[in-house]
């Protein structure tokens, strides 16, 4: 069973919907998991690490926007 505080929140019912259609995805460190631009596919929930969120600037040079960690809603 998946959990994450973001589900907390929901109803009891809705907690078991989406508690069946979850799915739970591990991916390598320095995985690119989407780029700017790219079409929203759901909700991405970190459950265990953290990941980086940055972008490219016009200098070429990579920006760090912000970390998430377990639990972290942003």
């Amino acid at each position: 069973m998946t959990h994450h505080i973001l589900l907390d929140t929901l109803s009891e019912a809705l907690q078991q919907e989406m508690q069946a259609s979850l799915g739970v995805m591990t991916f390598p460190a320095g995985k690119v998991l989407f780029s700017a631009g790219d079409l929203c596919q759901g909700l991405p929930l970190v459950l265990g690490g953290s990941i980086k969120v940055q972008m490219t600037g016009l200098s070429g040079h990579s920006i760090v926007l912000y970390r998430m960690g377990a639990a972290w809603i942003i």
